[in-house]
C-alpha cells in the first residue's frame, strides 16, 4: 500500500534527514589530507559510489565498467574531481561471465523478467544509453596486476556490482584481497552451487577467509510475474515484495577486537560505518581506539562520538544512550503512547523542562550568516531533487525534500517553538503534504500550502551545534495528473527566515 507522510512511521522520516557524516567532519578537518580515501569501484555505471563521496576532496576514487558509452559519459562527466574511469571487464583470466537475466532461475521467473519480455526493455541500454544498444568492450583486467601497474594506489574501500562476475572480481585481487578496510559486493542467494558461483555461500567464505567479517546484509526481493507487486523504482527491477533474490552485503575489518592498523585506516573504518548506517560499529572502534587516535585525529574522539548521535534513529549520542539503557532499557522496546508498558520495568518519568522566567531571557536564533546560502535580502532559497519522469503506466512519483542549515550556539530545550517565516512552495498544487523535521526529529505534517508563517512545538530537547531543518513535500498524485511540465517537476521551497524561541510560546 502506498502511504502518505501521516501514514509514515516517524522512524522511517527520520532516515531522510541526516546530520553531517564523519567523513565529512574528518574531510573537513584535514584529517585525510596526507593519506586519501581510497576506493575501487567496480561496475561503476550510474558513477561512483556516492558514501565514498563524502571524502571529496580527499578522495582517490578509481572506476571500472564494460559499458563503453557509460565509461565515455563519466569521463566527460568527471565526477567526482579527479576520479579515473576504466573501460574494462574486471575478472580473472579466462572468466566468462554469465547472463544473469536468464539466470538465477528466480530472476526469470519474476515480474521484472516478465516485463523485460513483454515490453522488449534491456536494463543497461534503457538506463545508461537512452534505449540505443551499447557497447561492450573486450578489454579485461585483474585488480592485482592493475595494483602492480599503479603502485601508489592503496584501498581502503573496495565496491562490486557486476551482476554476475563479483567472485571473479575479488579473486582477482589475489593475496591483495586482504588490502581493504571494507568490501561492498553483491551476490545471490539462488544459483547453481561451485566454487566459481556467485552465491552467498560462496563470496562469504572468500570474504571470511580472507580477515573480513560481514557487519550489514540489505536484499533484493523480486516478485513473482504469477502475482506481481509493486516496483521499488520507476523501472522492471526489485520489488517491495517478494523472494529474496541478491543482496549487497558490506564486509569490513573487525579493528575494534581483531587485528590493528594505523590511525588514519582506524578513522576511516569509523567513517564507512558511520557511512552505511552502522554507527554503533563506529562508535566502539572509536572507543577502542581512543588513546590511540587522541594524539592524531584532528578531531577530539569525543566529538566524533557525540556527532555520531543525531545520525542514529533515536538521536542520542553513545554515552547518552548507554546511560539510558542502564536505566530505563524498556525505553528501546518499539511500544507507543498507547500501548501497556512491558512488564517488569516502569515507564520513566520525562526529566522536568525548566522554563526561562522572562521573554527576555529566551534567546532567538535566526539563520546563519552568508557562508550558510543567506541572500542579499536574508532570504534563504533550498530547491529539492527533480522527480523521476513519468512511465507510461503511471507510475507515482518520489518524496522530495529540501534542507536549511544554521548553527546554534545553545541547545533549544523541549518546550520551544520554531517559526518559519514567509514560506511557501512551488508548485503548490502538487504536493499534498509537507513534513518537518530538525535534526532527524520529526516536528509536524501539514497540508502542502503556502503559509506566511508556521509555528509548531518542538518537543525534545535539541542540542547545540549543527542544525539541519529539512522540509520533505510529500507529492500524491500521478505523473499524469501533474499539471506542470517536465522541466518544472521541483519542489522549491522559499523561506525568508527561520526563528527559534526557547520556552513555550504561543501558536
Amino acid at each position: 500500500m502506498l502511504r502518505s507522510l501521516s501514514q509514515t512511521p516517524i522512524i522511517e522520516i527520520q532516515k531522510l534527514v541526516t546530520a553531517p557524516s564523519l567523513a565529512r567532519i574528518l574531510t573537513n578537518a584535514r584529517a585525510f589530507s596526507t593519506e586519501p580515501f581510497t576506493v575501487i569501484d567496480v561496475g561503476c555505471t550510474g558513477g561512483i559510489l556516492a558514501a565514498a563521496q563524502e571524502f571529496v576532496p580527499a578522495l582517490r576514487a578509481v572506476g571500472f565498467d564494460p559499458i563503453v558509452e557509460e565509461v565515455d559519459r563519466l569521463r566527460a562527466a568527471a565526477e567526482p574531481p579527479g576520479a579515473i574511469f576504466e573501460c574494462a571487464l574486471v575478472a580473472e583470466p579466462g572468466w566468462r561471465t554469465p547472463d544473469l537475466r536468464k539466470s538465477p532461475a528466480a530472476f526469470a521467473r519474476s515480474s521484472a523478467a516478465a516485463y523485460e519480455a513483454r515490453h522488449n526493455f534491456d536494463y543497461h541500454s534503457e538506463m545508461f544509453n537512452s534505449g540505443r544498444e551499447i557497447t561492450l568492450t573486450s578489454r579485461t583486467v585483474g585488480l592485482k596486476e592493475w595494483l602492480r601497474a599503479n603502485s601508489e594506489w592503496a584501498v581502503d574501500l573496495l565496491k562490486v556490482d557486476t551482476d554476475g562476475n563479483d567472485i571473479s572480481v575479488l579473486r582477482s585481487l589475489g593475496v591483495r584481497l586482504t588490502d581493504p578496510l571494507a568490501v561492498h559486493v553483491e551476490m545471490n542467494f539462488d544459483g547453481d552451487i561451485g566454487a566459481n558461483s556467485n552465491v552467498f555461500s560462496v563470496v562469504f567464505e572468500t570474504l571470511l577467509n580472507a580477515g573480513f567479517r560481514m557487519f550489514s546484509l540489505d536484499p533484493t526481493r523480486y516478485s513473482k510475474a504469477a502475482m506481481p507487486d509493486v516496483f521499488e523504482f520507476s523501472m522492471p527491477a526489485q520489488t517491495v515484495r517478494g523472494q529474496v533474490v541478491q543482496a549487497d552485503a558490506l564486509f569490513c575489518k573487525d579493528l575494534a577486537v581483531e587485528g590493528n592498523d594505523s590511525p588514519a585506516r582506524i578513522l576511516k573504518l569509523a567513517c564507512i560505518f558511520d557511512l552505511f548506517n552502522l554507527q554503533d560499529c563506529a562508535a566502539e572502534l572509536l572507543m577502542a581506539h581512543e588513546d590511540v587516535l587522541a594524539a592524531v585525529s584532528p578531531v577530539p574522539v569525543t566529538d566524533l562520538l557525540t556527532a555520531l548521535g543525531p545520525r542514529t534513529e533515536l538521536g542520542l549520542s553513545p554515552a547518552d544512550a548507554r546511560a539510558l539503557f542502564a536505566k530505563s532499557p524498556e525505553s528501546f522496546f518499539p511500544t507507543s503512547a498507547t500501548e501497556e508498558p512491558e512488564s517488569g520495568g516502569a515507564t520513566p518519568e520525562p526529566d522536568p523542562v525548566t522554563e526561562p522566567s522572562t521573554a527576555d531571557q529566551r534567546p532567538t536564533l535566526e539563520v546563519g550568516g552568508p557562508e550558510r546560502g543567506i541572500g542579499a535580502n536574508g532570504e534563504v532559497h533550498a530547491l529539492g531533487e527533480g522527480w523521476w519522469p513519468p512511465e507510461e503506466s503511471g507510475t507515482w512519483t518520489k518524496a522530495h525534500s529540501a534542507s536549511l542549515h544554521f548553527i546554534s550556539a545553545r541547545s533549544i530545550p523541549a518546550g520551544s517553538t520554531c517559526e518559519l517565516i514567509a514560506w511557501r512552495l512551488h508548485p503548490p498544487d502538487d504536493v499534498g503534504e509537507v513534513a518537518i523535521t530538525l535534526n532527524g526529529r520529526m516536528l509536524t505534517v501539514t497540508p502542502g500550502s503556502d503559509d506566511q508563517t508556521l509555528v509548531f512545538l518542538v518537543e525534545a530537547e535539541i542540542p547545540a551545534g549543527d542544525l539541519d531543518l529539512m522540509i520533505h513535500g510529500w507529492p500524491l498524485q500521478r505523473p499524469s495528473e501533474l499539471s506542470v511540465s517536465a522541466d518544472d517537476r521541483l519542489l522549491g521551497v522559499h523561506v525568508k527566515s527561520v526563528v527559534l524561541r526557547a520556552g513555550v510560546g504561543s501558536s
